[in-house]
């Protein structure tokens, strides 16, 4: 280091880390910019408004109640929920098969056969197989909650944001049945037309991103 740029302290000339950080510490950065209010365009509450941040221009979109409510709940399953994530692959070769031949019938009666409405079958009974998944800690007391029943939450994606309607005792529901009542819920969540107590009590949760395409992914 050149001596106009910073001191050293060691008798022979040499700069020390003490030397490199006394100036580092001393040395005055530029201030920041200030971010300019925002200039509101909206006519009515809950329209977006243009504004300036401290790097240039940004428009600001409220958050619904949905989406609020959703911030929150995602907040607090990252910090409560372990998470743990493996991928793997099964040919389904045969279960196509079957879904195709009975889908006809499903539809004659109403329902929607996917392949969705097979893992949740199949996930109701891992769970029931291996309760621990099924089971929530209770912190304040200390304990572990095991529950005796099988409530399939199912992440619905709306114009309003990401809504979870609550399958029932799905463990109890045939094929069929839950052919009929997953797109049922999902327009249902779509429509906003969901009650309050049809998205809670999940005790297991499935996302369907197969839309998108991809081998795996990692939910919160």
């Amino acid at each position: 280091m050149n001596r106009d740029e910073g001191p050293a302290s060691a008798p022979s000339g040499c700069v020390t880390a003490q030397d490199v950080q006394q100036f580092a510490g001393g040395r005055k950065t530029a201030p920041a910019r200030e971010a300019a209010p925002a200039v509101s365009t909206a006519g009515s509450p809950g329209e977006f408004e243009t504004g300036q941040d401290a790097f240039g221009p940004v428009v600001f979109e409220p958050m619904n109640a949905i989406r609020r409510k959703t911030m929150e709940h995602m907040a607090h399953c990252w910090s409560t929920i372990p998470h743990v994530t493996h991928f793997d692959e099964a040919d389904i070769t045969e279960l196509e098969a079957l879904r195709l031949k009975r889908a006809k019938k499903i539809e004659a009666g109403g329902g929607r056969l996917t392949t969705i409405c097979f893992i949740i079958k199949a996930v109701a009974e891992a769970l029931k197989r291996f309760p621990r998944f099924n089971a929530s800690l209770d912190a304040d007391n200390q304990r572990v909650v095991l529950r005796q029943y099988c409530n399939i939450g199912i992440a619905v994606d709306t114009p309003n944001g990401l809504l979870v309607p609550v399958l029932r005792e799905a463990d109890r529901m045939s094929i069929a049945d839950l052919a009929e009542a997953l797109p049922r819920i999902s327009q249902q969540a779509r429509d906003r037309k969901l009650g309050l107590d049809e998205m809670q009590g999940g005790t297991f949760t499935i996302t369907n991103l197969g839309g998108l395409g991809g081998t795996g992914f990692t939910p919160i």
